[in-house]
């Protein structure tokens, strides 16, 4: 499984508008092979700041997601001040049953 963890710091009154983008790009995502779910949080420190952490079956799945973002339609400019990515390889799970 591989792990994008995406730290969106918003503009000053753009947070609703940068979580509304945010969620359409989750939805494109959905709709590509070896997604598999992503969590879009709020930061309990910093109320401008969305993190998004989406996990794809692997790898190239989300390089496929890459590749399909770079053909959408551009949605004006980014409410963002800055967008931090880090990618991670699961190594193991653990899970409650």
């Amino acid at each position: 499984m591989f792990v994008a963890t995406v730290h969106h710091y918003c503009k000053t009154g753009l947070v609703e508008s940068a979580a509304e983008r945010i969620d359409r790009n989750g939805l494109k995502m959905a709709e590509l092979d070896g997604f598999m779910y992503r969590y879009r949080m709020t930061c309990t420190d910093d109320d401008h700041k969305i993190t998004t952490i989406t996990t794809w079956k692997d790898q190239a799945a989300y390089q496929g997601w890459l590749a399909a973002r770079k053909t959408l339609a551009k949605e004006g400019p980014a409410p963002y001040d800055k967008v931090v990515t880090e990618l991670y390889i699961v190594e193991q799970t653990l899970r409650k049953s």
